[in-house]
């Protein structure tokens, strides 16, 4: 199991994006998970994907059924180590599997990423007289 904390991989399975470091966690099993939120995003997720606490008070009781986990260390601070820590984890470091599927695209995020780019370099184009007398 992973804890996911890095905001960006939060994003790309929910959608949802985090405000604050440790505001919530996303526990990965194998082909579910659970996400651990406060009361005012918890609506935001999919329930029929994860189970959903968002009860910070029941944190600790759900974190006690994995005592072990694996979690990110770039993402990591040593105040969230402790948070953590505190509802009885240990955590082991080893970065996120969800990292590595971000980086390899798909043909069509390819392409996307190459129009953005040409419409990138075309307003630079545009702007670069402007910057440069």
């Amino acid at each position: 199991m992973h804890l996911i904390i890095n905001p960006s991989d939060i994003y790309y399975l929910t959608g949802v994006r985090p405000h604050d470091p440790g505001e919530m966690f996303i526990l990965q099993k194998e082909n579910e998970g659970v996400i651990f939120c406060d009361a005012r995003t918890s609506a935001l997720f999919n329930s029929q994907k994860y189970e959903i606490i968002d009860d910070r008070k029941k944190w600790e009781d759900a974190f006690k059924k994995y005592s072990e986990v694996y979690t990110d260390p770039d993402f990591l601070t040593r105040t969230l180590q402790e948070k953590i820590e505190k509802y009885g984890v240990q955590l082991h470091m080893q970065k996120s599997p969800i990292t590595e599927k971000r980086i390899i695209k798909s043909p069509e995020e390819i392409q996307k990423l190459r129009t953005s780019q040409e419409m990138n370099k075309k307003v630079y184009e545009q702007i670069l007289p402007l910057l440069v007398p």
